[in-house]
């Protein structure tokens, strides 16, 4: 039928994605996830392709990244660090965006990692 033909590539690229994911989860539970150092945060991202990126965020990007781990407005987000210049704080936004570490949608931003911890600590829990 026609609904079958048009729906076949769809399927398809579902199934793909559907391995792809399975492949890399069997060797990295999460994909995307964050240690937190106090000082500094390290955020861990396996790419499609299995490569695997760390990015080190120092004090003042910590803090940012932190304060957007529930969607929040762009426009809060340059009021609550009036030390960072708003167009320097909204390129830095746009960048962690651009790699896929945090998402926008109308006007509002939210990281997309979610807090690693260690087994030692998820055990005493």
């Amino acid at each position: 039928t026609v609904q079958r033909t048009l729906w076949e590539p769809v399927q398809r690229r579902l199934e793909e994605w559907a391995e792809q994911y399975e492949r890399l989860t069997r060797h990295h539970p999460r994909l995307l996830s964050f240690r937190d150092g106090k000082e500094f945060l390290l955020i861990r991202q396996v790419m499609p392709d299995g490569q695997v990126f760390h990015h080190r965020l120092p004090s003042l990007a910590r803090s940012i990244y932190l304060s957007c781990l529930d969607p929040r407005p762009i426009k809060e987000v340059v009021e609550a660090f009036p030390q960072q210049p708003a167009h320097r704080l909204v390129q830095w936004l746009n960048s962690m965006i651009e790699k896929r570490l945090m998402m926008a949608s109308d006007d509002k931003v939210i990281g997309l990692a979610i807090e690693e911890r260690s087994d030692r600590v998820r055990d005493a829990m």
